[in-house]
């Protein structure tokens, strides 16, 4: 009778752990597509958001050429707003600085701050502005940030009066206006089939590891939000490397919409991560592994933090600098904690390897 129980025991674990074996194995089989989510985000994100500031650009070079031909302070106006639009389109895409976009340095070509005024003056002052001098122009002296300057750098009814007076000042501006667009159309022709069609080398992808598509897509998420903590707060601010202050290197000191810029990246990051407009995102990947929303949820409680830490500041951040200084350092906290939950927590559990930022070296 023992023998016959011990013989029945045996038999039944034999079965459990054959069971186990064929779920695990089912397990193992089942695998996340990463393709999948790529492609859906390059559909949803990428590509609608580069569409969206080359029509920027266009507009913004339509708008200078109005205003030069009646420059009058009601059309400077007009072409200040285009270049904040610019600006908002520009942030939208920042997190796309990745794989061949990146090693052609497109995005070091459109936005480079803080930008070097004496630099600019002396071209105007010095030079005949035409389209070939302007060719020979560094790109920081002639993109998004020189823009701003030029547009920007005095109350409306002085700048409207120094270009109106002034055909180099004139030109200098158009061809400006012209070279932005044509880097806007450059990166687009990165990404589209009927250019380089990076989208495609990039869904298409075969290499894992460092060199894996989804590895550099997340090292782009992560590079924003360390460029928004250490360039666009800490250095100005003082809380990074050096306690020296000095507002003038903010990102958008001149037009005062540099927390309207962060804020802007900070919820296109928020948009990549959850990918709102379509199927996939790296928060459906995450609950894939972990089968919780807990991380996913700290995304949004800490993306949220960093929101609101911009909210609080109620003077342009050149002026919070010194006037809110606690609130300017709750907001540098903010975003280091977002990017400390991006390069331990998410990085650990999705098995990724962070890469070089913008930031490096500096």
């Amino acid at each position: 009778m023992k023998n016959n129980i011990i013989y029945y025991i045996t038999f039944i674990c034999i079965i459990l752990i054959a069971c186990k074996n064929d779920d695990d194995t089912s397990e193992s089989t089942e695998s996340f597509d990463l393709k999948t989510l790529l492609q859906s985000e390059v559909d949803a994100q990428i590509l609608p958001a580069v569409s969206g500031f080359v029509n920027a650009t266009n507009t913004m070079e339509a708008s200078v050429q109005s205003y030069l031909s009646q420059t009058t302070e009601i059309n400077l106006t007009n072409v200040k707003q285009q270049w904040k639009a610019i600006a908002i389109a520009y942030e939208k895409i920042y997190a796309f600085n990745i794989g061949e976009v990146r090693s052609q340095f497109i995005h070091f070509s459109i936005y480079n701050w803080p930008v070097t005024p004496i630099a600019i003056e002396n071209n105007i002052s010095n030079n005949t502005i035409d389209e070939n001098f302007i060719d020979t122009v560094p790109a920081s002296l002639k993109s998004i940030g020189a823009l701003e300057y030029l547009l920007f750098r005095a109350p409306v009814s002085e700048t409207n009066f120094e270009i109106a007076n002034s055909e180099n000042r004139k030109n200098y501006i158009k061809f400006s206006a012209l070279f932005l667009k044509s880097q806007a159309e450059k990166l687009q022709n990165i990404w589209l089939p009927s250019g380089s069609n990076y989208a495609n080398t990039f869904v298409n992808n075969t290499e894992t590891g460092i060199r894996s598509s989804f590895n550099i897509f997340y090292n782009g998420l992560y590079n924003s939000i360390d460029t928004g903590k250490v360039t666009k707060i800490g250095k100005p601010a003082g809380l990074e490397k050096s306690d020296v202050i000095d507002p003038e290197l903010t990102q958008a000191f001149f037009s005062d919409t540099s927390l309207t810029l962060i804020r802007t990246n900070i919820e296109s990051i928020e948009q990549l991560y959850f990918n709102t407009n379509s199927a996939l995102g790296i928060d459906d990947y995450l609950l894939f592994i972990t089968q919780s929303n807990t991380l996913n949820d700290l995304v949004t409680n800490k993306i949220d933090a960093v929101i609101n830490a911009i909210d609080n500041i109620s003077l342009p951040l050149d002026q919070a600098i010194s006037a809110e200084p606690e609130l300017v350092g709750a907001l540098y906290k903010a975003l280091d904690e977002l990017r400390i939950l991006f390069a331990v927590d998410l990085r650990s559990r999705l098995s990724l390897i962070i890469t070089s930022t913008d930031n490096d070296g500096d």
